[in-house]
This record gives structure tokens, sequence and C-alpha cells, in this order.
């Protein structure tokens, strides 16, 4: 979507935007993108845009941040298989009725395009590939489908609940301590996936709590939680 882009000072007085093209203000911070699996938030990766080039990025990076979707859009994402956005500054600027395809096929955290004119020439286009940080999985066409179901689900009914400090607590013994799990009502039979808390997070402490405890935050719209604790009994 940023062929073509570029930074323009506007006047009043002046028409400078070519037919096809139109004006945008500038939004600043990181570029991040969100995919939801029918209004469930599972997959954020935060975009790197290569120096004085709008349209390239030189990496895209799995992130713990997770994006509440705005009413309007929840209920499209809740009905909806697959809905990807991408925001820039928390500002909306894409939505789309697909997953994020560069991040399928693969399980590595990390991808970095590789721009033909760095190499060769070639007919496949400017964006030959990329290069991942992890061992790659070709064996299965839908990583997503895979990946979800290998995340472990534990019932609501063997969680404590604090209501006032809205926050769910849960023994080691159940599930350990994962980097991800889903929660399930036993009443309702909805599910609200957890992820553990990464370095942006308030909550976050790099000395793993000396292993005793992990924190987690619910992905999408979980009003009643605010975080999730996980400790050894």
């Amino acid at each position: 979507m940023g062929r073509g882009a570029s930074i323009q000072y506007l006047y009043a007085e002046e028409d400078s935007i070519p037919d096809g093209y139109f004006w945008c203000e500038i939004f600043e911070g990181r570029h991040l993108s969100f995919d939801y699996h029918f209004g469930r938030q599972v997959l954020a990766v935060e975009g790197f845009r290569e120096e004085n080039r709008l349209d390239r990025f030189s990496m895209w990076r799995k992130t713990n941040d997770i994006y509440e979707l705005p009413g309007f859009l929840k209920a499209i994402a809740d009905s909806t298989e697959w809905f990807n956005i991408e925001v820039i500054g928390n500002r909306i600027i894409e939505c789309h009725f697909r997953f994020n395809d560069d991040f399928a096929n693969h399980t590595s955290d990390v991808i970095i395009p590789i721009w033909k004119d760095r190499f060769y020439s070639s007919v496949a286009g400017d964006r030959l590939g990329f290069l991942l940080d992890k061992t790659v999985d070709m064996d299965h066409s839908r990583s997503y489908n895979r990946d979800m179901k290998q995340i472990q689900t534990v019932s609501l009914e063997v969680c404590e609940y604090d209501k006032e400090k809205k926050v769910l607590k849960l023994t080691s013994d159940h599930i350990g301590m994962p980097k991800e799990f889903f929660v399930k009502s036993h009443k309702t039979g909805k599910e609200f996936r957890f992820i553990a808390v990464g370095e942006y997070d308030v909550l976050f402490d790099e000395d793993g709590w000396d292993g005793e405890l992990q924190i987690y935050r619910p992905v999408g719209n979980c009003s009643t939680v605010d975080y999730m604790v996980i400790y050894n009994a």
C-alpha cells in the first residue's frame, strides 16, 4: 500500500495532488499489524521501515501487544473468520478480510524481506522473499490452525478471581507456566486467550519473578479481567 507514497507539504492555494492519489496527515509511532480469528486476537507483529522509504520494511517481528477493536469493527471481526488491521501510533490505517500470510507456513518470530535491487534482478517482483530466524516448517499449509490447536485450555472454575482488582489466579500445577493459553468458562463455554506479558508491559519483570510466578494479559475485549497470575503453590 505504500508504493508511490511520498511526504509532501500542501498549501491551501495549490492543488498538487495527482489524479489517483489521496493525502493523509503523517502518523508517527510504532507500525503494528494484528490478526483476529472470529474476533479473537491471535497475532501481533511490528514492522520496522527502511530509512527514507515509505514503501519498504527492513523487518517484521512478533510482539505481545494487544489492540482492542472499536465497537463497529469488533462486530465485523466477530462474524469474520479472519480480520487484519494495521495501525501507526494506535491509529488504524488499513483493514483487511484476511490474515497476515507473511507469518504463515513457518514458526519464525522475525522475518526480514529480501529486495531484488540488493541482490539480482528477478521477474518475481521487488520482494523476492524473507529471511527467517528459526527453522521453517513447510509441512503445514495453515500454521495458524495448527498452533491454535496446540494451545492449552484451562477451565475457569479452577481459577481464583479477585473481582475488585479484576485479577485471575491459578496454581501452576494445572498447566505449568506456558507462554499462552486459553481460559474457558464452564458456564458459557466462551474462551479468552492469555499471553505472557512482554518487556513493554508495566507488569513485566526482567528477572521473571525468580520462576515463582508469571503474569498474563487477556487478548481482545475482556472487561472483567485486567491480568492473570499463574504461581507456584
